[in-house]
C-alpha cells in the first residue's frame, strides 16, 4: 500500500469537499454562492471521483475504499453545513460512487493489460 497514494486522496477530498464550499460561501458574492456550489457538485466533485478511482485502479486490493470514502465524506460535508438529509444528496452520493468504481475498474483493465504485455515483453 502506497502511502503517497492514501496521503493524496486525503487531501484533495478534503480540500474539494470542505475548502471549496467553505471559500465559494466566503469569496463569492451571495447571488453567486448558488452557481459556485452547483459548478463544485456538478463538475468538480464527479471530477474529482473519476480521478480517485482512476488513481486506486492501480492498486484495487489496497485502495478500493477511494470511492465510497470520497462519497459519504460528501455526504458529511453537505449535511454538516445544511443541517438536515435531503435525499437527492444521497442519489448524488450514490452517482459518484459509481462513478469513482467505474473508473476504477477501467483502471485496473488498463493497469493489467499494460503490465502482462510488459511481461511479455521481458520474456522476449
Amino acid at each position: 500500500m502506497n502511502i503517497k497514494r492514501i496521503i493524496t486522496f486525503f487531501v484533495s477530498s478534503l480540500f474539494t469537499l470542505f475548502a471549496l464550499p467553505i471559500l465559494a460561501l466566503n469569496l463569492l458574492r451571495p447571488i453567486d454562492v448558488l452557481g459556485g456550489l452547483l459548478g463544485l457538485m456538478f463538475t468538480i466533485n464527479p471530477l474529482v471521483s473519476v480521478w480517485l478511482g482512476a488513481l486506486s485502479g492501480k492498486d484495487i486490493r489496497h485502495l478500493w475504499w477511494f470511492s465510497p470514502t470520497f462519497s459519504i465524506l460528501f455526504l458529511l460535508g453537505f449535511w454538516l453545513s445544511i443541517g438536515q438529509i435531503v435525499l437527492d444528496l444521497t442519489i448524488y452520493a450514490c452517482i459518484y460512487m459509481v462513478l469513482g468504481l467505474v473508473s476504477l475498474v477501467i483502471s485496473n483493465i488498463v493497469c493489467s493489460k499494460i503490465n502482462s504485455k510488459n511481461q511479455k515483453q521481458n520474456l522476449i
